[in-house]
């Protein structure tokens, strides 16, 4: 299940080392990160959703990617890190980085310390969605490390 929510402002959360907007540059790396975390290659997708617009952040440690996410004009996703601290600090970057108002964060429902930290930050739930999935409730990726969700079509 995810949990479709509404930011109408910047989402607060203690900054952590190693953030930095995101580069064309970084979509190797991003890419290969996301992989290892979603299960799937999806470069393609992530470089299209970034030259889209090119709004992400990256936090690397010790030289590794260790979470990553992008902004649009209407949503914040995909959100991938290491630990919800890294988790949090993404969301509220990225939540400044594009244009003031509305913005969606769609959170898988088994990230219980992300919906935790949108509750606290006063962010609304729109509505909870239920998926079908082939296979029942095995999938590829560590769900965990995916605080948000770019769409349900990408995952």
């Amino acid at each position: 299940a995810s949990v479709v929510l509404e930011a109408k402002g910047p989402v607060e959360a203690p900054p952590v080392p190693g953030l930095a907007p995101m580069a064309e540059a970084d979509l190797p790396a991003v890419a290969a990160y996301d992989a290892a975390v979603f299960g799937a290659d999806r470069t393609t997708g992530l470089t299209a959703l970034f030259r889209e617009l090119p709004a992400g952040m990256v936090c690397r440690r010790d030289g590794r990617v260790a979470g990553y996410g992008l902004r649009h004009p209407d949503r914040i996703g995909p959100v991938l890190a290491e630990d919800q601290d890294t988790a949090a600090a993404l969301v509220a970057a990225l939540s400044v980085l594009g244009p003031a108002g509305p913005m969606t964060i769609t959170v898988p429902s088994s990230h219980a310390a992300m919906l935790d930290h949108l509750h606290r930050s006063e962010v609304p739930e729109l509505r909870r969605l239920r998926h079908m999935r082939r296979g029942g409730d095995r999938h590829p990726s560590d769900r965990g490390r995916i605080a948000a969700m770019a769409s349900f079509h990408l995952g």
